[in-house]
């Protein structure tokens, strides 16, 4: 486990989404007209723009991560492509697939009873990841 980039986006997601709209059904949305996906977050309320934990990462790590443009907002791939989405955020935390597909997927065991624009909760339970794994995660739910 990467604990260091744990805290890195568990920073990143108490001041830079801080205010802003946080989704975890959209990996990384941007305002119309915002050259870089990391403009997602220059704005506050809810204006279309949003990430999740995943797509957090992704604007923060731009060395690490791909933000490939989809109908819809981004995906996050690995930039040698080697990666997408849960695995791509496995691969940069050092953490087992099903832990990062847990952590990533609103309808998970560790987001029941949490909404999916609960930013609070994506704090918490990145905190309890870091601290005691999988298990103390769940502890949250």
């Amino acid at each position: 486990m990467n604990k260091r980039r744990i805290n890195k986006l568990i920073k990143a997601l108490k001041t830079e989404a801080a205010g802003k709209m946080f989704n975890m059904r959209q990996w990384a949305n941007r305002p119309d007209g915002a050259r870089e996906p990391k403009e997602a977050f220059k704005t506050k309320g809810d204006c279309g723009t949003s990430a999740c934990i995943a797509g957090m990462a992704a604007i923060i790590d731009p060395k690490f991560f791909e933000l490939e443009k989809t109908e819809h907002g981004y995906y996050i791939t690995t930039k040698d492509g080697s990666e997408t989405g849960e695995s791509a955020l496995a691969e940069w935390l050092d953490i087992l697939l099903d832990d990062a597909t847990d952590i990533t997927s609103p309808h998970s065991r560790v987001w029941r009873g949490h909404g999916d624009k609960d930013i609070a909760h994506a704090i918490n339970l990145l905190e309890a990841y870091r601290d005691g794994g999988i298990a103390k995660a769940l502890e949250l739910s």
